[in-house]
């Protein structure tokens, strides 16, 4: 697929950063690790055949963790795909004058999330993912919008998503989703995942 990071052999992409959550998709196949569900990237080993390691499932935490594969397993290898927007995460909608009118909580994502860029500075990493969503939407009352609009609405939306992992933090956050265009409201920015990432 078009928008996953390549790990073959021994060579692991360059974007694909510890602290962000990924599916993983053995090439050649529909298989998938972790039956399909995203996880957190905690570590990638040095060496020959690189340890990658994803946050484990155990909340005894120690040393038990079995959610880790090497680099050269599959013999084709894997493809990473970012996974940033999920079921249940909560933004506040801002319009284009920067007034918040909704909230909006995410009823499904599009699993084919895209990276379009990473930039890293000093410990900080921040990717630009495009994203396809829905949402439910609650409107705040001083918007000015029909009481019909004023329940909630599954709306399918797209937009790009600011994804940040701050130096020494251990998990990425989505800060915001621009270039958003919500029916009745147009343009808007969506601010703050306040669910996930883990």
């Amino acid at each position: 697929m078009f928008n996953e990071k390549p790990v073959i052999g021994t060579y692991v992409d360059l974007s694909i950063t510890p602290g962000f959550m990924y599916r993983v998709r053995h090439l050649g196949s529909t298989r998938y690790q972790f039956c399909g569900h995203a996880k957190k990237l905690t570590q990638v080993g040095k060496g020959y055949a690189k340890r990658i390691t994803f946050q484990s499932d155990s909340r005894r935490g120690g040393s038990s963790n079995d959610n880790y594969f090497y680099s050269d397993t599959a013999e084709k290898g894997f493809g990473f795909t970012i996974d940033c927007v999920s079921l249940g995460d909560c933004f506040t909608v801002q319009n284009s004058q920067g007034r918040t009118v909704a909230t909006a909580t995410v009823t499904s994502a599009d699993n084919a999330h895209t990276e379009l860029g990473s930039v890293a500075t000093e410990g900080r990493v921040e990717k630009k993912v495009e994203v396809v969503f829905k949402v439910s939407l609650r409107f705040s009352g001083m918007t000015g919008l029909l009481p019909l609009y004023a329940d909630t609405h599954d709306v399918p939306l797209t937009g790009v998503a600011t994804v940040v992992r701050e130096a020494r933090a251990r998990s990425a956050v989505v800060e915001r989703i621009t270039n958003v265009f919500v029916p009745m409201l147009g343009c808007c920015a969506l601010d703050g995942a306040t669910v996930r990432l883990q």
